[in-house]
């Protein structure tokens, strides 16, 4: 990504929202999300914008507190993109505190319609410890989120895990 060539059209624009992904799994280091958060930070910078939201995934920073489905099974298979969403969110946090930065961390991003139910949030997490969320979450619904979050100014040099909460019926 070149960074000149974003700036310009981020110009005239209050905020970035950033939802990019990475296509496959990788046996080998990506460098992805934070070759592209640099890109991205660089142009906002060139185009004097400060609020920044984007997506990142549950469990992108290693813990040996997570269950045992997601340290042994889940998250070695997806830990090559999830290692580069960490390294990101570092950046974003070490690098960046004179933007007004929020990374959103869902579990599994489907493209089911959207769930007329608010979302959960844990403020300053990578998950939900009381597994009080189900595994998978609507785009639709992060989109949403990351709207809301935008307009109420919520969130600020924050990282929070999101979810749709286990029916409860």
């Amino acid at each position: 990504m070149n960074p000149m060539e974003l700036a310009k059209h981020m110009t005239n624009h209050t905020a970035v929202l950033s939802a990019l992904g990475y296509p496959g799994l990788s046996i080998w280091p990506i460098t992805f999300y934070e070759d592209s958060i640099k890109s991205i930070v660089l142009a906002m910078r060139n185009a004097n914008i400060k609020r920044f939201i984007g997506i990142t995934s549950t469990y992108s920073k290693y813990q040996s507190i997570y269950p045992f489905m997601i340290r042994y099974l889940i998250r070695p298979i997806i830990s090559r993109t999830l290692d580069s969403m960490f390294n990101m969110e570092q950046y974003l946090e070490k690098e960046c505190q004179d933007l007004e930065y929020t990374i959103i961390r869902p579990p599994g991003l489907t493209n089911n319609s959207i769930i007329e139910q608010e979302v959960k949030v844990c403020e300053n997490d990578y998950y939900f410890p009381d597994q009080s969320t189900v595994i998978s979450i609507p785009r639709a619904n992060v989109a949403r989120f990351m709207l809301d979050i935008l307009k109420d100014n919520k969130y600020i040099r924050q990282g929070i895990a999101i979810g749709m909460p286990k029916n409860t019926n």
